[in-house]
């Protein structure tokens, strides 16, 4: 799993959605200007949202787009699986590390990724949204080695 900028961007949009709490559509160009970022990288982003089901786009005067879903079952493992999903099929991705490091690092990355993706799998938009993502999210053997 890759934290891309657009990945990121994508989970701050659709918190940005959330937190409207408005039932009318939102356009790109608010979202741009309250996460300073271009309008032209969010149309990308949201092509992204919108072909994995996380918005609905609404056309045409006061027209823009709505979580597709209630952000309480939006998880962001989710939106950075899709993001990822988009990266390798596009032939973006990069193995280089494997083969130059070899397996025992590859490892390591795997761990880290499935660590990740079970962390994220935790929290929804909504607990981003009302700001409930905190260290009590983490469980088990990593929150007793956080507190050492």
């Amino acid at each position: 799993m890759r934290n891309s900028s657009r990945s990121r961007y994508a989970v701050a949009a659709l918190v940005d959605l959330a937190q409207s709490k408005t039932i009318r559509p939102v356009a790109l160009a608010e979202i741009a200007q309250r996460q300073s970022v271009s309008v032209s990288y969010l149309e990308q982003v949201f092509a992204l949202l919108r072909q994995n089901g996380f918005v609905k786009s609404v056309r045409g005067p006061g027209g823009g787009y709505l979580l597709a879903r209630a952000s309480h079952e939006i998880r962001v493992a989710d939106i950075f699986t899709a993001f990822a999903a988009a990266k390798s099929v596009g032939g973006d991705g990069d193995d280089s590390d494997a083969s130059r490091a070899g397996a025992s690092v590859s490892g390591l990355w795997s761990a880290l990724d499935r660590e990740s993706i079970r962390f994220l799998s935790t929290i929804s938009i909504k607990d981003v949204a009302d700001g409930n993502v905190a260290s009590t999210k983490i469980s088990g053997k990593a929150a007793a080695q956080a507190a050492e």
